[in-house]
């Protein structure tokens, strides 16, 4: 059973900590932010969890800079607090920036990029984006790369593919037949 509560107050000594031992610019700090953001997060408290997401990016952006990991991370985890408040916009924004840095400093061939282009393609899907299929399949090529045609991964970026498949056929279909005449309109012409 996940304990959230118990989580939250943890990750708020573990800040209380932090703050007395090192102030507020020191990477516990911001990990402890990050924390309990993640975990606001998961217990549905969305506004709570993009404050302290926000925070955390701040510190680290003092600590780190732009283009370090825990920066692309820190917009990650605002990406997935945004899309679980719906807001795909801004979520799609943050993945994709994320993603950015990811590249700076991994490259293009990486599991964690691919792991980026899948919650990138989970938005655009949200956002009845056709651009969703081309996200996924990079997440493919990546993963066939690393893993091969068995890992779990690469099954899963195999389902990802073929629903947006199915559901573009469908949408393609619906369209067809809104646009078929009916019989009635070639009878009166008889």
């Amino acid at each position: 059973m996940k304990n959230y509560k118990a989580a939250l107050k943890l990750h708020e000594n573990v800040l209380r900590t932090a703050l007395k031992l090192h102030g507020e610019y020191h990477s516990l700090t911001a990990s402890s932010y990050c924390g309990i953001g993640i975990t606001q997060k998961e217990m549905k408290d969305y506004e709570a969890s993009l404050q302290s997401l926000q925070h955390s990016l701040e510190i680290g952006l003092k600590l780190f800079g732009e283009d370090h990991f825990d920066t692309a991370s820190s917009y990650h985890f605002i990406g997935d607090t945004q899309r679980e408040m719906k807001n795909y916009k801004s979520a799609l924004a943050s993945y994709q920036h994320s993603l950015e840095i990811k590249i700076k400093l991994n490259g293009e061939d990486d599991p964690r990029i691919a792991d980026s282009y899948t919650d990138i393609g989970d938005t655009q899907y949200e956002m009845k984006g056709k651009s969703s299929l081309m996200s996924y399949e990079r997440a493919l090529q990546i993963r066939l790369k690393f893993f091969g045609k068995n890992h779990p991964e690469t099954e899963k970026s195999n389902q990802d593919i073929e629903l947006v498949q199915a559901l573009l056929e469908k949408d393609v279909s619906n369209q067809a037949e809104e646009n078929r005449p009916e019989l009635s309109d070639f009878m009166e012409y008889l």
